[in-house]
């Protein structure tokens, strides 16, 4: 089961990467580069009030908002001594509307108990949004450093580096 979830995060990596390619002879394209910082206070079911887990955090860089991250599907034998293959949703808030995404990412959780440090990927496919973002696609990719968890919580921000693009049609 680990191997087709694999293979569908490829996939969808691909094909993220093969639409922002075609996107750019089509569409007018701008570079994002974005900071963020998380300060996510509970983790897991109860926080998000469904099956899975959520994130949210605040980006600063290309341009200023926040984003909002939800897993719908997650595979791991053991989630605090594995890697986490997972698959869901993420919105882009900013004053000038919401970009909309499919994501999917893994995060490496077998790390803390070799380097202290946790880690983890995601790769967004963007399918549309609201307000100035409305029909834009794109992508963008996440590298993302944990914050330190107590057992509980986190105790101090985990944060993250996006870049990629968002492209509008032409008209």
């Amino acid at each position: 089961m680990k191997k087709q979830f694999g293979a569908i995060i490829l996939v969808l990596i691909v094909w993220a990467l093969f639409m922002a390619e075609n996107a750019v002879a089509q569409t007018k394209c701008k570079l994002v580069n974005l900071h963020m910082t998380e300060y996510m206070e509970d983790w897991g079911v109860d926080a998000c009030g469904e099956e899975g887990w959520c994130g949210e955090g605040d980006l600063i860089g290309t341009f200023n908002g926040r984003l909002f991250v939800s897993g719908l599907d997650s595979e791991s034998a053991d989630p605090f001594n594995d890697s986490v293959f997972w698959r869901g949703q993420s919105t882009i808030e900013t004053k000038d509307g919401e970009i909309y995404a499919m994501t999917t990412g893994v995060n490496f959780f077998r790390t803390w108990y070799t380097s202290g440090v946790s880690t983890a990927q995601e790769s967004h496919a963007v399918i549309g949004g609201t307000g100035r973002y409305e029909g834009v696609s794109g992508y963008f990719l996440m590298n993302y450093v944990f914050g330190d968890w107590n057992g509980e919580m986190f105790i101090t921000p985990s944060t993250g580096e996006l870049t990629g693009q968002v492209c509008w049609p032409q008209e």
